[in-house]
């Protein structure tokens, strides 16, 4: 286990115990938190070690998914049909990977707390960049394994850079907006 300050120990034993039993979460889960968003950064952030950069699918969708911009962005001379709104979107998609745009490709973090009795749990943040505000860390809650906090991030359209080769034009139709 990382270390933490001795009056946050306390916190972290009950978040481990609380996560596994599936009861709810301490109140004072908080300070846990913001300790490791300010003193505990270095060990949030962990030399960037296990980054993993998502999309956020949903907000790409949301601005950029239209026929609007499609039309703005290419100038299309023909129609717009599906198969020219699909292969906009997946430029979009390909090109915000590749731009790695801190707020709309964050980077996933997370760290592990271990029990004394050898169970543990994940906290997991999401750590975008907005320029010259720097890094925010956005907590998205407690899991009880890595895969789980991933789970839950590709079930609110997220996206993976690897899981590009399971989102299908189907799902990105369902987000456009005409």
């Amino acid at each position: 286990m990382q270390t933490l300050p001795v009056h946050l120990n306390e916190i972290a034993m009950c978040v481990v115990e609380t996560t596994n039993d599936k009861l709810p979460l301490p109140k004072n889960l908080r300070e846990l938190v913001n300790w490791y968003e300010n003193e505990g950064w270095d060990l949030l952030v962990g030399a960037w070690s296990d980054e993993r950069i998502i999309l956020k699918l949903y907000e790409l969708a949301e601005f950029k998914f239209n026929d609007s911009e499609l039309i703005a962005y290419e100038d299309p001379t023909e129609a717009i049909t599906d198969d020219s709104r699909l292969a906009y979107a997946w430029r979009r998609i390909s090109e915000e990977f590749e731009s790695g745009d801190g707020s709309t490709c964050p980077s996933v973090h997370t760290v592990e707390i271990r029990h004394t009795n050898g169970r543990s749990a994940i906290l997991g943040w999401l750590v975008e960049i907005h320029g010259q505000e720097g890094h925010y860390a956005y907590f998205c809650g407690v899991y009880q394994s890595r895969d789980d906090f991933y789970e839950q991030l590709r079930n609110e359209d997220h996206l993976f850079q690897e899981d590009d080769k399971v989102l299908n034009d189907s799902r990105i139709l369902k987000l456009w907006k005409n």
